[in-house]
């Protein structure tokens, strides 16, 4: 009887690192299956969306969207999907939103390879991967939901990816691209995203949920 791989999906700019990181484990382990490279966070989204993979492992600092928004919007939308941050430094700001967010996972870019297959292999399983200080300091502290994350809540998943798109900075053209919707669509979701908001336009909004989502002096 055939056994599941472990799909996992790859999420870094750096592209030496991430080619060789996919190059090692698919010649290590036969149990897990690279389904995709992602260099953003954009595409991390949309790969997700077109993969399903089980497992992301996913850089922190990246263009267009870092990977703690990316992991927001996933979580948003994919919950099913674990989501591995992988750093080469540790932030409190990062660890404290990841975690926030969904992350289930810290892991350093220097970690050897058996212990980067055996901690994938133990989230897919159902285990959180954080060090003990990062345990002592921020697990089970990520604090109760927001009014505005109360409201994001019940908005439907179609209307949470237009949102996040629009948090990115995309117009309706763009978001009716990157989801494969027509244009009139997205204006009926953006229309409903401020109903449920009780705003007017898309500056307000953006403002609105960039104060509540801010973690970083950039």
């Amino acid at each position: 009887m055939s056994v599941e791989r472990i799909k996992v999906l790859l999420v870094d700019d750096q592209i030496l690192f991430v080619q060789n990181l996919k190059y090692v484990i698919e010649g290590t382990a036969d149990d897990i299956e690279i389904v995709g490279i992602a260099h953003n966070g954009l595409e991390a989204v949309r790969m997700a969306r077109e993969h399903e993979p089980h497992i992301i492992l996913m850089d922190v600092r990246m263009p267009k969207m870092d990977g703690v928004k990316a992991t927001r919007m996933i979580h948003f939308n994919f919950p099913r999907i674990k989501v591995i941050m992988l750093t080469t430094f540790q932030d409190d700001d990062y660890v404290y939103f990841a975690l926030k967010f969904g992350a289930v996972g810290f892991l350093s870019k220097n970690i050897l390879t058996q212990d980067l297959l055996a901690s994938v292999r133990a989230v897919y399983r159902g285990a959180r991967l954080f060090s003990k200080d990062v345990a002592d300091k921020f697990v089970g502290k990520e604090g109760t939901a927001s009014e505005l994350d109360k409201i994001i809540a019940t908005l439907s998943a179609r209307e949470k990816e237009v949102l996040e798109l629009i948090m990115a900075k995309l117009n309706n053209k763009q978001i009716g691209v990157e989801l494969n919707i027509a244009q009139q669509s997205v204006r009926n979701y953006v229309h409903s995203i401020y109903s449920a908001f009780r705003i007017n336009d898309r500056m307000e909004l953006i403002q609105k949920l960039e104060k509540e989502w801010s973690y970083l002096s950039e």
